[in-house]
């Protein structure tokens, strides 16, 4: 298998610890077909850009913790079982960050209550419980839904003979998905596909851009904006014997502010129950990666709050967002981590205390690059009346296939990289050979 990597990996430190994953799980295994899905199989068998560079975040961090050697024998115990791959994975990438500048970090034995590894720092001990707050049925079946619209897209573009458009569809209200049933869900899926239908019309006939969506009681329940999309090149254009199209879809979230208070309290008892007391030797932090659209705002506000009355022995607490990014200007993609410390001024020790002046707890990412803003940028899409809205609190689906003709171009490798390089989502095609550019997905376990 050819492997898609970006310029700048270490080929050579990847190629290597491919093989040893190799050689530990077996070749034989990894490709075999399992009656139930295993994640970390599902991501062995991709081969694009995101894909190499999820493995390559793992592969650094076994690297890394190569002489605990029981603690790995444990993960890729569980990878061949199926089981607790993704917290496992969690917790050895999160210990990974922390492994810089020559500081001490201990795995726990998988399983431990309490915490999950733990920093020596000048002699004091930061105990790290690594939580991630996991995608929720109801933001799973959202995607379902949505996937079941775009389905239908093409035939709907070609029923009034447009091609190339950006479709947008923002939602007002938020729907409880996973409460609906299938004959539900499918009665939704038509009333949205009407909207977009409607907007078709006023785009064709009215040459309007932008579509108001109301219910039965004249609710305004969504807008749907059409547009054309951009070539990156004038010597591209998109191919005619192909439908392309972005699909883009926005909805409210349902109750994740929510499930990550739960998840904190959760991790917060179970430190006081198991980790052991805090003092200025000891300290407790909780580490929660967080999908991109929580309210960092909400969070804040929620837990300033919480700390003045409780979690005394929570010294503080980091949430994090891994997030696949574009820079167009540079035209390369990459991990962008937007990183969030919370600090507990009532805690018994705080973090701060911890850690000496003038001194830092040191943090590296193999493969990426770190938001230097005190928030997380949140994407963001233009309204109907013109204003750029924030997509923060919101799910969202981006999916797309945009057909590229070059059969007029003598050097196609020329044009590649102009392509190869877009939003993760979308699927780039050379109709002149015709062969997949840039396939890409979300991140699985990191």
């Amino acid at each position: 298998m050819i492997r898609e990597l970006p310029d700048t990996l270490d080929k050579n430190f990847f190629n290597r610890e491919m093989n040893n994953i190799e050689s530990i799980l077996s070749k034989k295994w990894l490709i075999k077909r399992s009656k139930k899905t295993n994640i970390f199989k599902e991501l062995w068998k991709r081969n694009d850009i995101l894909a190499s560079v999820e493995l390559y975040t793992i592969l650094y961090s076994i690297n890394k913790f190569r002489n605990q050697k029981i603690w790995l024998k444990s993960f890729f115990q569980n990878i061949k079982k199926n089981t607790q791959i993704e917290s496992c994975t969690n917790e050895l990438v999160t210990a990974g960050f922390f492994l810089a500048n020559n500081q001490d970090i201990k795995l726990c034995d998988v399983g431990q209550p309490g915490y999950d590894f733990w920093i020596n720092y000048n002699n004091k001990k930061i105990r790290v419980s690594c939580k991630k707050l996991e995608e929720s049925d109801n933001e799973k079946r959202f995607h379902l839904f949505c996937q079941k619209i775009y389905d239908c897209i093409p035939k709907l573009l070609n029923e009034f003979k447009v091609n190339g458009l950006q479709i947008t569809l923002f939602n007002n209200n938020a729907l409880i998905f996973k409460d609906m049933n299938n004959e539900d869900l499918k009665k939704i899926q038509t009333l949205y596909l009407n909207f977009i239908r409607k907007a078709l019309i006023d785009y064709t006939i009215n040459n309007r851009k932008i579509t108001e969506c109301v219910c039965e009681n004249k609710e305004r329940i969504c807008f749907v904006a059409l547009h054309e999309i951009d070539t990156p090149n004038e010597a591209i254009c998109l191919d005619s014997s192909k439908v392309s199209f972005k699909l883009l879809i926005s909805f409210p979230a349902f109750n994740e502010q929510l499930r990550l208070e739960n998840l904190f309290r959760r991790a917060s008892n179970n430190m006081k129950k198991n980790a052991g007391n805090i003092d200025e030797i000891n300290s407790n932090i909780i580490i929660i990666r967080i999908p991109s659209f929580i309210s960092l705002t909400c969070f804040d506000q929620w837990l300033s709050k919480k700390f003045c009355n409780n979690y005394s022995s929570i010294s503080g607490v980091i949430l994090y967002n891994i997030e696949p990014v574009t820079d167009l200007q540079d035209n390369m993609n990459f991990l962008l981590y937007s990183i969030k410390y919370f600090d507990n001024p009532n805690s018994k020790v705080t973090l701060k205390e911890i850690i000496e002046a003038k001194k830092i707890l040191h943090c590296e990412i193999p493969v990426g690059k770190i938001n230097d803003q005190s928030n997380i940028p949140y994407k963001t899409i233009m309204n109907d009346k013109g204003d750029t809205i924030s997509l923060e609190k919101r799910y969202s689906f981006l999916k797309g296939d945009i057909f590229y003709n070059l059969s007029k171009i003598q050097n196609v490798g020329k044009y590649t990289e102009l392509i190869n390089n877009q939003e993760y989502g979308v699927n780039y095609y050379l109709v002149q050979k015709p062969i997949l550019i840039s396939p890409t997905d979300k991140l699985l376990i990191v």
